[in-house]
């Protein structure tokens, strides 16, 4: 598994390109770090479904999570 996803995605009318880092030791491979322009900008996790939690974005969580999913299948 790679632990770091590539991301582009556009938010109110903003582009923003980053990745998502796998978090390792967490006991899980369902945490992930967010980084945008070398910046922590969030958590994405997965327990009985997707939820990110940030600065912004966080309705974006079943959307990161979706791409996340995709991008392993």
């Amino acid at each position: 598994m790679l632990d770091k996803v590539p991301i582009k995605f556009e938010h109110d009318g903003k582009q923003y390109e980053g990745f998502f880092e796998l978090v390792s030791g967490s006991g899980s491979s369902f945490i992930w770090h967010l980084m945008i322009d070398k910046f922590y900008c969030g958590r994405l996790s997965y327990t009985d479904s997707w939820v990110y939690h940030g600065n912004s974005f966080d309705e974006l969580g079943d959307f990161f999570g979706d791409y996340i999913t995709a991008w392993y299948q």
